[in-house]
């Protein structure tokens, strides 16, 4: 199968005002979307597609920004139109939590978009805020995966993620395609000066009864987990009279910006030997 798990290591540095790290474990899943009637039916009690399991996958976590009603999977397709993309896409691996007992956050989801098995169009990076809000970051890619190493690519963030982060930020994507391992950054600048650094990586492991078990015992309730965690290391910056910056005077700030939500942000790529 094309889908897996991942162990990973969640890392955040702070380097403006006052600097401040945290490092958490937990897992993740990549998903080809085309496999998910497989593991419904693979593992009936454990995975759920659209419907209570123990790990569900609901299509409608994914694209709330768009007004009509349709799967992840039509949703990519319909995105990368608008984008402009005009290469066939054949499959689309997702990275993402899952809902667990009922409930996920995803403070950022990946969507890999590829012409055949092997040959990767672009790269959709889906960031949430807490508010309930989505904003969409195409990286354009078009290069085989043996050609590739590592994607690198910058864009105006424009986006309230961190009230405690200026919206005006460029976002710094670093990715290296998921495989036996993960490596993924999302650095925050401001005129080329590092602000935040936060950093996944892990390993792969298989899609098992026994490791979806052991997943669900060793991180339990892992997305209330992430949620929580979120909501304390924003009390801990705010006892340490961080500057915050409302959502309210953000919103209009990040709307004068005028975003360009159809922008493509083309990558540099980083061959390997």
């Amino acid at each position: 199968m094309n889908s897996s798990l991942y162990i990973t290591q969640v890392f955040h540095k702070r380097n403006v005002t006052s600097s401040y790290r945290f490092r958490h474990k937990i897992f993740t899943w990549l998903l080809d979307l085309d496999e998910l009637p497989v593991l419904q039916k693979k593992y009936p009690l454990l995975f759920g597609q659209n419907r209570i399991a123990l790990f569900s996958f609901y299509d409608k976590d994914h694209f709330r920004f768009l007004s009509e009603k349709r799967t992840a999977k039509e949703n990519v397709h319909r995105q990368l139109r608008e984008l402009g993309v005009e290469e066939p896409i054949d499959k689309i691996q997702l990275l993402t939590n899952l809902r667990i007992l009922g409930y996920v956050f995803n403070p950022v989801s990946f969507y890999f978009c590829f012409r055949g098995e092997s040959h990767l169009i672009g790269i959709l990076v889906e960031v949430n805020n807490t508010y309930g809000e989505q904003k969409p970051y195409f990286l354009k890619v078009d290069r085989e995966l043996s050609a590739i190493n590592t994607i690198s690519a910058q864009s105006l963030k424009n986006f309230y993620v961190s009230p405690f982060l200026k919206h005006d930020r460029d976002f710094q994507f670093r990715i290296k395609p998921p495989g036996e391992t993960l490596a993924i950054s999302i650095n925050t600048l401001h005129q080329g000066k590092l602000e935040l650094q936060a950093v996944m990586s892990g390993k792969e492991k298989e899609i098992t009864f026994a490791n979806l078990l052991l997943c669900f015992f060793r991180f339990p309730l892992i997305t209330v987990y992430i949620i929580f965690m979120i909501h304390y290391h924003a009390l801990v910056l705010w006892l340490k009279k961080i500057p915050y910056f409302a959502k309210k005077s953000t919103d209009t700030q990040i709307l004068q910006l005028k975003p360009k939500e159809k922008e493509i942000i083309h990558g540099r790529i980083n061959e390997s030997c």
